[in-house]
Protein backbone atom coordinates (compact mmCIF):
# COMPACT_ATOMS: atom_id res chain seq x y z
CA UNK A 1 0.00 0.00 0.00
CA UNK A 2 1.63 3.71 -0.95
CA UNK A 3 1.71 5.98 1.37
CA UNK A 4 -0.49 9.23 1.76
CA UNK A 5 1.42 11.81 3.15
CA UNK A 6 -0.19 14.85 4.88
CA UNK A 7 0.37 17.92 3.22
CA UNK A 8 0.35 19.74 6.44
CA UNK A 9 2.76 17.65 8.25
CA UNK A 10 6.53 17.55 9.12
CA UNK A 11 8.24 14.13 9.45
CA UNK A 12 9.68 13.84 12.89
CA UNK A 13 11.14 10.30 13.48
CA UNK A 14 10.75 6.47 11.87
CA UNK A 15 9.53 3.86 14.69
CA UNK A 16 9.88 0.65 13.83
CA UNK A 17 8.78 1.42 10.29
CA UNK A 18 5.58 3.44 11.65
CA UNK A 19 6.41 7.42 10.40
CA UNK A 20 5.73 10.25 13.40
CA UNK A 21 4.56 13.03 11.95
CA UNK A 22 3.63 16.76 13.49
CA UNK A 23 0.93 19.07 11.67
CA UNK A 24 1.93 22.67 11.37
CA UNK A 25 -0.33 23.87 13.32
CA UNK A 26 1.38 22.34 16.32
CA UNK A 27 3.90 25.11 16.62
CA UNK A 28 0.92 27.64 16.90
CA UNK A 29 0.48 26.67 20.53
CA UNK A 30 4.48 27.52 21.33
CA UNK A 31 4.68 30.73 19.30
CA UNK A 32 1.31 32.05 21.35
CA UNK A 33 3.43 30.91 24.56
CA UNK A 34 5.88 33.14 23.15
CA UNK A 35 4.02 35.79 22.01
CA UNK A 36 1.76 35.92 25.26
CA UNK A 37 4.08 35.57 28.25
CA UNK A 38 5.61 38.51 28.71
CA UNK A 39 6.12 37.98 33.04
CA UNK A 40 9.56 37.04 33.23
CA UNK A 41 12.00 34.44 31.30
CA UNK A 42 12.04 31.70 34.03
CA UNK A 43 7.76 31.92 33.36
CA UNK A 44 8.65 31.35 29.63
CA UNK A 45 10.61 29.19 29.99
CA UNK A 46 8.51 26.76 32.33
CA UNK A 47 5.94 26.77 29.99
CA UNK A 48 7.95 25.80 26.74
CA UNK A 49 9.37 23.05 29.30
CA UNK A 50 5.94 21.85 29.75
CA UNK A 51 4.84 21.86 26.00
CA UNK A 52 7.95 19.82 25.02
CA UNK A 53 6.97 17.54 28.05
CA UNK A 54 3.02 16.92 27.21
CA UNK A 55 4.20 16.53 23.49
CA UNK A 56 6.79 13.42 24.72
CA UNK A 57 4.20 12.26 26.66
CA UNK A 58 1.37 11.83 23.90
CA UNK A 59 3.86 10.79 21.16
CA UNK A 60 4.79 8.08 23.32
CA UNK A 61 1.02 7.52 24.42
CA UNK A 62 0.16 7.06 20.79
CA UNK A 63 3.04 4.88 20.20
CA UNK A 64 1.50 2.03 22.80
CA UNK A 65 -1.03 2.50 20.43
CA UNK A 66 0.33 1.61 17.64
CA UNK A 67 2.15 -1.14 18.92
CA UNK A 68 -0.52 -2.80 20.58
CA UNK A 69 -2.27 -2.83 17.22
CA UNK A 70 0.69 -4.38 15.04
CA UNK A 71 0.41 -7.06 18.12
CA UNK A 72 -3.16 -7.56 16.73
CA UNK A 73 -2.06 -7.49 13.24
CA UNK A 74 -3.91 -4.44 12.43
CA UNK A 75 -1.85 -2.01 10.23
CA UNK A 76 -0.76 1.47 11.57
CA UNK A 77 0.46 3.40 8.46
CA UNK A 78 1.51 6.86 9.98
CA UNK A 79 0.81 8.60 13.63
CA UNK A 80 0.49 12.33 13.42
CA UNK A 81 -0.11 14.76 16.13
CA UNK A 82 -1.81 17.79 15.93
CA UNK A 83 -2.25 20.38 18.92
CA UNK A 84 -5.79 20.36 19.54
Amino acid sequence: MEEQKTSWSLDLLMVRNIPVRIHYSFFLLPLYVLLSNRQSAANLSFELALISLLFVCIALHELGHAFMARYFNIETRDITLYPF
